[in-house]
């Protein structure tokens, strides 16, 4: 795994650990880091936030699919009246921007595994192999 090389390249070996200091796991981390392929102290976060990833995309999703309902069913049953129709609209235009959201936020992972890692999918779908 490649480490953050795009910051350490910025400082001196030195500076870099007097500025980051000393840090160490939270409690659950290290059974992460196991289930990841490495040992307790290994670093296993990249498989916990591609995980939260795809925990909230899949609310997110069933978010925007419930409210794309209730959009229909308020302008089916909005009786021909302009407020009714127009709350609608409101609901199936946030439903759209929260899905340029999802979309979005799996291209800014894509980027940032790339920009960090050398490679687009580190973060979207880790492969950690022990050291």
């Amino acid at each position: 795994m490649k480490s953050f090389q795009l910051i350490k390249s910025v400082f001196a070996q030195g500076e870099f650990d007097a500025l980051i200091g000393d840090v160490r796991s939270p409690a659950g981390v290290g059974t992460i880091n196991i289930e990841s392929g490495g040992s307790e102290n290994s670093i296993g976060i990249l498989l916990l936030v591609s995980r939260l990833l795809g925990i909230v995309t899949v609310i997110a999703s069933v978010w925007v699919a419930v409210n794309v309902i209730y959009a229909a069913y308020t302008y089916l049953t909005g009786a021909g009246k302009p407020a009714n129709h127009q709350k609608a609209s409101d609901i199936l235009t946030m439903s759209i921007i929260g899905l340029i959201l999802i979309v979005s936020t799996y291209t800014f992972a894509g980027l940032i595994g790339l920009l960090f890692f050398g490679d687009a999918a580190a973060i979207i779908n880790p492969t950690i192999a022990p050291i």
